[in-house]
């Protein structure tokens, strides 16, 4: 079966917003601890339910647009060189037979 190009790239577009929470999730979490050193959050669950407390759920979108300008052209550019490459491997002669390597032992 056959998918069009722009069903790879809303697939690409789709999976990076689902990842985006986590990567803002992970990102609150790996802050530097308080002056006095005491962590911010106590785990995942704390520091998405603080997020979304303080920040609605568009808090867990932040910086969601500068991810996906870096992530969906190199993702493009990799799925049309695939592409690419696949239809040329495909369109070569395939039946011609492959001769074997002469070395030195013949």
């Amino acid at each position: 079966m056959k998918c069009p190009q722009s069903a790879v790239l809303c697939d690409c577009v789709y999976i990076h917003i689902v990842w985006s929470i986590l990567q803002v999730i992970r990102s609150r979490l790996q802050q530097r601890p308080s002056a006095e050193g005491f962590l911010k959050y106590r785990n995942t669950w704390h520091a998405f339910e603080d997020a979304v407390r303080y920040e609605g759920f568009r808090g867990l979108y932040k910086g969601i647009i500068p991810n996906l300008l870096r992530v969906v052209p190199s993702s493009s550019l990799t799925f049309l060189i695939y592409e690419s490459v696949l239809k040329y491997l495909k369109s070569r002669d395939l039946s011609r037979k492959i001769q074997p390597a002469r070395g030195h032992c013949d």
